[in-house]
């Protein structure tokens, strides 16, 4: 998200200071300029969050990826290599996950979401799991 609205904007702007999810699971401050918040949500690279957000551990043998999104297949292999078969997502509770299924699922210990990830016909499904499921699963 670098975006510039300009340097007497950085030097001079109205700081706010906004929160995201890092990618340690926690949540991150950051102080951006007004300005620089009111394009990102104009240009919708942004927007708020409606409920409480949970880090989701992914296993998914694409990695995430849409080979489809590829024209090169060395491309879609590359970023495949890069990314590997764990991923991390923030989901949004009561829109990503249901409230039922983030109170089954969460676990207690580390206060996340695991899931598994399965390609059927092209098209992803994912599976909500125990963290103990998860990790014979990831051992594998």
């Amino acid at each position: 998200m670098k975006t510039s609205v300009g340097l007497w904007d950085a030097l001079f702007g109205v700081r706010i200071t906004i929160e995201h999810p890092s990618p340690n699971g926690g949540v991150k401050k950051v102080q951006v300029t007004k300005k620089w918040f009111d394009q990102m949500q104009r240009e919708r690279k942004i927007k708020p969050v409606s409920g409480p957000m949970v880090p989701v551990n992914i296993l998914d043998s694409s990695g995430g990826l849409d080979p489809k999104q590829f024209d090169d297949p060395t491309d879609y292999l590359d970023a495949l290599a890069k990314r590997g078969d764990y991923f991390v997502e923030f989901w949004t509770v009561g829109v990503e996950v249901s409230e039922e299924q983030y109170r089954k699922f969460l676990d207690p210990d580390t206060q996340e979401l695991y899931a598994l990830k399965r390609h059927q016909d092209g098209a992803p499904n994912t599976y909500l799991v125990r963290r103990d499921l998860w990790e014979d699963v990831r051992k594998v």
